[in-house]
């Protein structure tokens, strides 16, 4: 068997790194937990705040793929005001700074 090259033993080294400071961690948190106390809670636990939870972490990510687009470019050439005002229009009347900045396009091609 061949020896790994330089770069791939650094990034091997850099794994073994983060799984040992993952699981030492892990070992600190959970070290003081009582079990039966820990079983109790989760049994007595409302899980009905999951679902809206769960449903802003839905919303959450794909406002953020909008945004990258948006930032990208996928849907054509984007104003800048179009990216960076939360209603997509703005105004140079309503004192904003994107408002000024109308007419400058997004150009990161």
């Amino acid at each position: 068997m061949t020896e790994p090259r330089p770069d791939q033993r650094a990034r091997y080294g850099s794994a073994a790194l983060a799984t040992a400071v993952t699981v030492a961690f892990g070992y600190l948190a959970v070290r003081n937990v009582d079990i039966d106390e820990l079983g109790e809670s989760l049994r007595e636990s409302n899980y009905w705040f999951l679902l809206p939870a769960f449903g802003l972490l839905v919303l959450a990510f794909f406002l953020r793929v909008l945004r990258w687009r948006c930032l990208f470019g996928i849907w054509g050439r984007a104003q800048f005001t179009q990216c960076s005002s939360p209603g997509g229009t703005s105004s140079p009347e309503s004192g904003s700074t994107a408002g000024s900045l109308r007419s400058r396009r997004l150009d990161l091609a």
